[in-house]
Formats: structure tokens, C-alpha cells, sequence
């Protein structure tokens, strides 16, 4: 950790002189932001630990969704209704080396936010953004008090926000003319960031906006805008089934949740 910081210093300095950062430097960079961030996470859970009533929720959830042999229809009979995404849950209530709920939840965020910085500083850099302008988004998302909230807590957020950012990251990587097969990456986290959340239907609303970009901008002929889609929707439609198959949720209750939740959603929005 010494010799990191060290050489995070001379990298430091190199910027000041207005020398251009190496590649080497910038994986310097990477590495000591994510080590930070870590670090930063680990040392305010130990200063204040804490647990919000809906973070108790989700602990008793997946208690009982472990109680149901993790079979949602059993959870959700119980509980005479579940109009959350169910992935977060899931994922508590898995049987990992033996930890308990809170402990798997704790772990999953702070894990994905100390890795979130990393695709701050890919997006900036799909963006244009200069390895300096990049870097300095990538300390400011690892020291963010916000960020580090949401990675100490038993909440849905850092999880949805993990998600959202690798679907952009994608999304971009199409904007900025790669693949079309990009395309089933931006439909994978797509649908992951929607099982944390339903706020997640909006995403693929931007990655039509883009597919659009794409063809009025003419990077695109309509036999490839057509391929970005149909790849989009077919990935789009296997992750689904397969995160079901995994959460143990019957397909016609779940697309009844949903609709009933982006109802709700919309009805208030209006």
C-alpha cells in the first residue's frame, strides 16, 4: 500500500509539470482510487455501522425467502404480495460460506462501490473526457458521501447505480461506432439494473434514442440499426427468463408485478 501511494504521488506530480500521464500511471491511478475507496467504505462501516428500517426489510425478506427454499411464489404468498424487483433479495438470501443476509449485503455493496469509480472513468473516457479529466471523476465517485452511503447500507441503490453505469458504458461503446454486437451487453445490464429496480424500464428508452442517433447520423445503415435492436431484445429477453429461472419467480406473476408497479410509477408521474 506504501509503494502504491508512492508511486500515486509521482504520478501526481507528473500532471503538475503537464507531462501527459502513461498508461502505467493511469493504472497506478485506477488501482490506488479503488483502494481508496475500499479502504473509505471498510473505515466508516466500522466508525458507523447502521441499518435503515427498509434495510431490516430486505434482511427479514431474504430470511423468509430462505426459510421458502429461496422459491419466490412461496415468499410472496406469504407475504401477500412483493412489488420490488427481486434480484437484491435473491441475493441475500443465497447460502454464501455460511454469512448471514446482512453480512452478503454489506459485502455485494461495498465490493461494487469500490469498483464503481472504474465505470465512472470509462464512461468519461467513452465521452471524450481526457485520462486526467477521467481519473479526477473516478476519485471523485470513490470519495463521493453519497456513494459511500449507499455502499454501507442494506439498500437497493448501489447495485442499481453498479448496473446502470455498466449499461451506459456499453450504450456509449455504440454511440462512439463499436460493435453492433455492444448491443447485447447494453441489454444484459439493462435487464440486471431492472431486476434491482423498476425504475430500470427507462434504459431502454435511451438505448432506442441512441440506435436513432446512430442512423441519423448515418454511422449505421437500417440492416445494422436493425441488428443492434434485434440484439438488444433477444438478449434482452433470454436474461430475463434466465434471471427468473434463477430467482424462482413465475414469469405471469412477475409481469403482473410489474405492470401494477409501473402503473403506480406512471400514474404519479403524471
Amino acid at each position: 500500500m506504501i509503494r502504491v501511494t508512492q508511486k500515486f504521488m509521482k504520478l501526481l506530480q507528473w500532471s503538475r509539470v503537464g507531462q501527459p500521464i502513461s498508461r502505467r500511471g493511469i493504472g497506478i491511478g485506477l488501482l490506488f482510487c479503488v483502494l481508496l475507496a475500499l479502504g473509505i467504505r471498510g473505515l466508516e462501516l466500522w466508525m458507523e455501522p447502521v441499518i435503515s428500517r427498509d434495510g431490516l426489510h430486505y434482511v427479514e425478506l431474504a430470511e423468509a425467502l430462505q426459510a421458502a427454499n429461496n422459491n419466490f411464489e412461496v415468499l410472496t404468498a406469504q407475504e401477500g404480495g412483493y412489488a420490488q424487483s427481486p434480484l437484491f433479495v435473491t441475493i441475500l438470501s443465497a447460502r454464501i460460506s455460511g454469512m448471514n443476509p446482512h453480512t452478503i449485503a454489506l459485502v455485494l455493496n461495498i465490493t461494487l462501490g469500490s469498483l464503481f469509480p472504474l465505470i465512472i472513468f470509462l464512461l468519461l473516457r467513452q465521452m471524450r473526457a481526457s485520462p486526467d479529466a477521467a481519473l479526477a471523476g473516478a476519485f471523485l465517485a470513490a470519495l463521493h458521501p453519497t456513494l459511500i452511503d449507499y455502499s454501507i447500507e442494506v439498500q437497493r441503490e448501489m447495485g442499481y447505480l453498479f448496473f446502470s453505469g455498466m449499461f451506459f458504458l456499453f450504450l456509449f461503446g455504440e454511440l462512439n461506432g463499436k460493435n453492433w454486437k455492444y448491443a447485447a451487453g447494453t441489454a444484459i445490464f439493462a435487464v440486471l439494473a431492472f431486476f434491482f429496480r423498476y425504475e430500470g424500464w427507462e434504459l431502454p428508452l435511451f438505448a432506442l434514442i441512441v440506435y436513432g442517433i446512430l442512423l441519423f447520423r448515418q454511422k449505421s445503415t437500417p440492416w445494422q440499426g436493425i441488428q443492434r435492436i434485434g440484439m438488444f431484445a433477444a438478449v434482452g429477453c433470454l436474461s430475463t427468463f434466465l434471471l427468473l429461472l434463477a430467482v424462482q419467480k413465475s414469469p405471469v406473476a412477475w409481469a403482473e408485478n410489474c405492470i401494477a408497479k409501473l402503473h403506480g410509477q406512471i400514474r404519479i408521474k403524471h
